[in-house]
């Protein structure tokens, strides 16, 4: 498959709980790549990373998650971590890049992850 440079970007914003967000998203992202092929990166920007928690429930296991916690690559970390930020993390220098999490992937499609947790 060749690389492409028309990415699309969906976002499900509502600043009141219950109304499906999390749902809709990993819902959304599952049926993109895995019936349309997509290739698709969500990022859990929600403090209480439910999403990221029925993530890595099906595609790796919470010990996992225990794990990447204690080296940080979530998204609190990139964001606490940016030149602007005032408070500074004393784990490992967080990028992009070692904060995508690959949770499934083949020739057509690509299923990633930037983690949340509760430090966001």
């Amino acid at each position: 498959m060749s690389e492409e440079n028309n990415c699309k970007v969906i976002s499900f914003i509502n600043m009141k709980g219950g109304v499906g967000k999390t749902t809709l998203t990993i819902n959304i992202a599952y049926t993109l790549v895995k019936e349309f092929h997509k290739r698709v990166l969500v990022i859990d920007m929600d403090p209480q990373f439910n999403a990221t928690q029925a993530l890595m429930t099906k595609f790796r296991s919470i010990d996992f998650y225990q794990k990447l916690l204690k080296t940080g690559p979530t998204i609190a970390n990139l964001l606490i971590d940016s030149n602007n930020s005032m408070v500074k993390n004393n784990n490992e220098e967080p990028t992009i890049k070692n904060s995508v999490q690959h949770l499934f992937s083949n020739e057509d499609e690509k299923f990633d992850l930037i983690p949340g947790d509760l430090s966001l």
